[in-house]
């Protein structure tokens, strides 16, 4: 999700996330790699025209195809290409967010991608759609805060204390670098995650 822009889709289980500044990339080790980012359109609000004379422009090019995505205007192509020299299918996906904005995904199906997980990949794109406002304020970001030990602290206590779904413990350990087994230090400093 991305609360400033107000979208939200959901990711495969199983992909290894990698949110950058400009696109977010999810990937399934030797499986299907998704690229998603945004982009100004030149030819408007057409998704076909975008994807056509934009994005593959110069390039070899499938049948582009009109689509909806949650009441969104969308086209998509799938052609035959390749990625670090395996063959795979390409899907690109154009997407009207409004004014001249597009979100684009990108998709690399190697040869043999199994038709549960193309599926599982028409979800994801299908899943594309924009917060509401409530949703949007709901998000709060997190920092890492740090703290001094007092006596009587624990890896235990102290990560109740973390704004986290799950695995606070094993979060609290690894953030600060303490095995299982090591015991909380008085006066020591630690960080903890937590919402503002």
């Amino acid at each position: 999700y991305h609360p400033q822009i107000g979208f939200m889709f959901t990711v495969p289980e199983g992909y290894q996330i990698d949110n950058q500044p400009h696109q977010v990339i999810a990937a399934r080790r030797n499986g299907p790699l998704v690229i998603f980012d945004m982009k100004k359109s030149r030819s408007g609000s057409d998704p076909v025209l975008f994807l056509r004379d934009e994005w593959l422009a110069g390039k070899a090019q499938g049948n582009i195809d009109r689509m909806q995505i949650n009441g969104l205007d969308a086209a998509t192509a799938l052609f035959d290409g390749s990625l670090n020299g395996r063959p795979v299918q390409l899907r690109m996906i154009a997407i009207h967010w409004g004014g001249n904005d597009m979100m684009r995904f990108q998709i690399a199906l190697p040869t043999g991608t199994s038709a549960s997980e193309v599926e599982d990949l028409k979800r994801m794109t299908y899943s594309l759609r924009q917060m509401s406002q409530e949703e949007q304020a709901r998000i709060k970001p997190q920092r890492i805060e740090t703290i001094t030990a007092k006596t009587g602290d624990t890896a235990a206590t102290l990560s109740r204390s973390m704004d986290v779904e799950n695995q606070a413990e094993a979060r609290f350990r690894a953030l600060n670098s303490l095995t299982s087994k090591e015991e909380i230090q008085p006066g020591a400093t630690y960080k903890l995650i937590r919402e503002f």
